[in-house]
């Protein structure tokens, strides 16, 4: 059966008795239209099934009114809560949005970079795998769309925005309420430093047990719950061995708590037990576990503010963003307090 043939602008003006223009303004959502003007219009374009050639008028104007987002692990709660976030911002300002993730590969970072430059984007959402591959580093470069960074870093890029999350401070409000728990020796499993939020987390950490006098390890690089499993057995098997653990991720905490199980500590009786990265499970699990984290809807919104800000012609800005701790029962005085 053969399609309809498709209806021109000029076929919408001449049903409805107005200009093409005053078409073409109501289309647009321009403000400087009135309202019986846009109803009248309206209404024809639903009388005839009218729908605008988006390529073309993008053209036009030179804008595809459309942006794209590329993250890390869009399954994760906090990418795709985030992504949900900043899409319901931007789509108020007449943008659709696309989301993709590399899957923690450098190589797919690169790759969908340079996909949505060709696509001509308006503007683009990043948070990269390696804030180091330069494969990425120089696909960014190329870009002539406005740039934000999601919580991550690029060195030699330069006019990029970025919203970027507070863990020196969240890692600190841990390290204090284990200090002020009774705790002397405590470790962190982080991962790749390779991104920003391991690489401060790790920083932040040494810090505050140095500032505060307690005893810190810390295992490195890891990025699965096997890996971290093996990394905690490691700091259990200290002769200064921690009473508190810190998790560098959601990815990493199954590991921690196998080798804890492993190892016949009880939590929070032997060791304490904290996170980052909140999820709705870690209140549900016995005993419930403390969390510390970013709120994934404030990062999107400011985020897609910032976009929104350049693609308007603003200079290049960076927020922060507050890390939020949440106490539970794994978080306990140390033994003997």
């Amino acid at each position: 059966m053969n399609e309809p043939p498709s209806l021109s602008l000029r076929e919408v003006a001449d049903r409805a008795g107005v200009a093409m223009s005053s078409v073409s303004r109501v289309l647009s959502g321009h403000p400087d239209v009135s309202a019986a003007m846009r109803a009248r219009v309206m209404a024809v374009v639903d009388e005839l099934g009218y729908e605008p050639n988006l390529l073309a008028a993008s053209l036009r104007r030179g804008s595809t009114m459309t942006v794209a987002a590329v993250v890390r692990d869009v399954s994760s709660p906090f990418y795709a809560a985030m992504a949900l976030a900043a899409e319901s911002e931007l789509r108020g300002a007449g943008y659709a949005m696309l989301v993709t993730s590399s899957q923690g590969s450098p190589a797919m970072d690169a790759t969908q970079v340079s996909q949505f430059r060709r696509r001509r984007v308006d503007g683009l959402l990043l948070s990269v795998a390696d804030e180091s591959d330069e494969a990425t580093l120089e696909e960014v470069r190329r870009l002539r769309s406005p740039v934000v960074l999601v919580d991550c870093e690029l060195a030699g890029v330069s006019g990029t925005s970025a919203v970027l999350c507070d863990h020196a401070g969240g890692i600190e409000r841990v390290v204090e309420q284990l200090r002020g728990l009774g705790h002397r020796n405590a470790a962190l499993v982080a991962g790749r430093v390779a991104s920003r939020p391991a690489r401060e987390l790790v920083r932040a950490f040494e810090a505050a047990c140095e500032w505060l006098s307690i005893g810190a390890a810390v295992e490195r690089e890891v990025v699965d719950p096997a890996g971290a499993a093996a990394a905690t057995a490691r700091l259990l098997g200290r002769r200064d061995r921690p009473t508190a653990v810190v998790s560098g991720s959601a990815a990493i905490l199954p590991g921690v708590l196998h080798a804890v199980r492993t190892a016949g500590l009880r939590v929070p009786a032997d060791i304490s037990v904290v996170t980052f990265d909140d999820a709705p499970l870690l209140e549900a699990v016995q005993p419930p576990i403390a969390a510390f984290d970013r709120d994934p809807v404030a990062v999107g919104h400011e985020a897609a503010r910032l976009l929104l800000a350049r693609i308007r012609g603003g200079p290049p800005e960076t927020s922060s963003v507050a890390i939020r701790f949440t106490p539970r029962a794994s978080c306990a005085p140390a033994p003997g307090m």
